[in-house]
């Protein structure tokens, strides 16, 4: 489309270039993208350059919807993604208190500095010399 833009305006008004981003950084993110690709679109369907006729308006129109709507799933797919790690996240923090818990409960049971507590201290990963401090 931008192509049919710069052979009609190209010699007579370039200025209406502008109108169908030529020259523009068109690309540099996604919802840049969509949006200037409607905008083309759009400016095409209204002054419909040489090539430029209905089919090939609804078949651009229908491609741009089909990646808008790609963007979405993987945008749904992404937050879901998130959400996982956040509750798997939250799962190894809850984890990692219940150890603490045993570990606090295991320093009572089988305190240091008792020669015959050392192995079971070393099952429970605390130091066999000196309290287990938090």
């Amino acid at each position: 489309m931008q192509t049919a833009a710069r052979r009609l305006h190209r010699n007579t008004e370039p200025e209406k270039l502008n109108n169908y981003l030529v020259g523009e950084r068109i690309a540099s993110n996604r919802p840049m993208l969509e949006q200037s690709a409607q905008t083309i679109v759009d400016k095409a369907n209204e002054e419909r350059p040489p090539g430029i006729n209905t089919d090939v308006i609804e078949r651009v129109g229908g491609e741009r919807a089909a990646y808008v709507q790609a963007g979405v799933a993987q945008e749904s797919e992404e937050s879901r993604a998130q959400r996982e790690r956040a509750q798997r996240d939250a799962m190894v923090e809850e984890i990692k208190r219940g150890r603490m818990d045993i570990q606090l409960a295991a320093e009572g049971l089988w305190p240091s500095g008792v020669a015959t507590n050392e192995g079971v201290r070393g099952e429970f990963k605390l130091p066999p010399n000196r309290p287990f401090v938090v």
